[in-house]
């Protein structure tokens, strides 16, 4: 299945939105999509192409920006926490998918720098904005660098740990040979990130009525998922010799 990514904000008609959507996105493929809150008519052109078409989706948002009702019933799409949305749309482009990049005319080149850092390596970047013609990056943009962690004279390789926000902002390469390391199966960036942190999805049902007004979201006292943190394979390793060095000591004592 191919899955496509829309990201980035500007001000387009919505008949330009709607025509480069029903070009680009084909029978059976899927979007992934991002809300931070009541959308601008281009958006909001997205928003209705996707419901209109029952197109599958995944509507990623970060806490506190809750999406209304009809897209959390939606019976063909989910809603799914995360703490960079943007990034995690276009880590999902899958197949033949591309991202699909809303160019603000006031937001410089460095709008679009994470979308060439985080997308597959094989994904096209067409602005949706513009008839969706293709982005190409400057080959004098910096390439992403690994953050600097700082490391103790005795410590290896072996021994650093990452959080989620230090693996999205790596380098695929350098996530690759950490999952090697910790066991992952997944092959792709995102996947390895995914296997080493996963998290609660909210399965969705469909409403047509009032879309995107805000008080559809979820109240205060609603109940929303929450991060799920996993276990990781080295705390799993740990939890084992210390369950064989405890059960070694109850045989010894067993044998005198």
């Amino acid at each position: 299945m191919n899955v496509h990514a829309v990201v980035g904000h500007a001000l387009t008609p919505a008949k330009a939105i709607k025509v480069v959507l029903g070009d680009v996105v084909n029978k059976g493929d899927s979007v992934s999509m991002v809300w931070s809150g009541p959308p601008n008519d281009t958006l909001e052109a997205v928003y209705d192409y996707v419901l209109d078409n029952d197109v599958p989706f995944c509507m990623y948002y970060a806490d506190g920006t809750n999406p209304p009702k009809v897209f959390r019933e939606a019976e063909f799409g989910v809603c799914q926490k995360t703490r960079n949305p943007d990034i995690a749309a276009v880590q999902s482009v899958e197949g033949d998918g591309a991202v699909l990049f809303l160019w603000d005319d006031n937001g410089g080149e460095g709008q679009i720098e994470y979308v060439f850092d985080h997308k597959p390596e094989s994904a096209r970047v067409l602005e949706l904005s513009n008839g969706g013609s293709p982005i190409t990056i400057d080959v004098d943009l910096p390439e992403p660098r690994d953050p600097e962690v700082p490391v103790d004279e005795d410590e290896t390789e072996e021994d650093l740990e990452f959080a989620k926000e230090e693996l999205e902002n790596m380098a695929a390469a350098s996530v690759k040979r950490y999952g090697l390391r910790k066991g992952c199966t997944g092959t792709t960036k995102g996947a390895i990130i995914g296997e080493l942190f996963p998290e609660v999805m909210s399965e969705t049902k469909g409403d047509p009525e009032a879309r995107y007004d805000d008080n559809n979201g979820v109240e205060d006292d609603d109940e929303v998922p929450e991060y799920y943190t996993g276990v990781t394979a080295a705390t799993i390793r740990q939890m084992v010799a210390e369950a064989k060095e405890f059960l070694a000591k109850v045989e010894s004592l067993l044998n005198d």
